[in-house]
């Protein structure tokens, strides 16, 4: 059984991972707040003190996993984020970026100066619906990103398709399956009737 931080829908929650036992679901519904994310296949909590507690409590062999930002915030004697009673407010939360084949997301509290480099790169748009700056995932653009916001990104993910030089195209028996960001799928693959 393991434990790890989780970005579901915009929030910080704990998500249990654990093979299939219903009496440890029913353990699990005392938390409060406890769901089942449908789109991650998990259970997870709250990230508060209380829900982290009651989770100790109810399974004292339980195992944390630290992620990658947690482990490399570590080396480089950063503060990892610690867990506070109410979650943490999306200012507290840190930078968020998020990369993509053609874009770059950037989730941030609302910073004149932060503003000012994100609007710096060509043809940056904020997206009010998630609240975050699209910006294009042009070259240099990560390394730019990387140096202004020098340890204090949160979290940094990537996520690439798989795909081959030839660019985005399918063979003719070929569909290719994409997982986007907001956890829909997209497919490409070659007209056929």
């Amino acid at each position: 059984m393991k434990a790890e931080k989780l970005l579901h829908r915009g929030a910080e929650r704990i998500k249990i991972d654990f093979p299939y036992n219903q009496e440890v679901a029913s353990e699990l519904r005392k938390i409060p707040d406890c769901k089942w994310s449908q789109s991650h296949k998990v259970w997870h909590i709250p990230y508060t003190k209380d829900a982290f507690r009651m989770l100790k409590a109810l399974f004292p062999e339980i195992e944390f996993v630290k992620n990658e930002v947690q482990q490399h915030e570590e080396q480089s004697s950063m503060p990892v984020i610690t867990l506070v009673s109410g979650g943490l407010s999306p200012v507290a939360r840190g930078i968020y970026v998020y990369v993509l084949d053609r874009r770059i997301i950037v989730k941030m509290p609302k910073n004149e100066a932060d503003i000012q480099f994100i609007t710096s790169l060509r043809f940056t748009k904020w997206d009010a619906g998630t609240r975050s700056w699209n910006i294009p995932n042009y070259p240099g653009n990560t390394e730019k990103i990387k140096a202004h916001f020098a340890g204090r990104i949160t979290r940094w993910e990537e996520a690439f398709a798989d795909m081959n030089d030839s660019g985005r195209s399918a063979r003719k028996a070929e569909v290719l399956a994409i997982k986007t960001l907001n956890g829909r799928i997209k497919l490409i693959f070659a007209f056929q009737k």
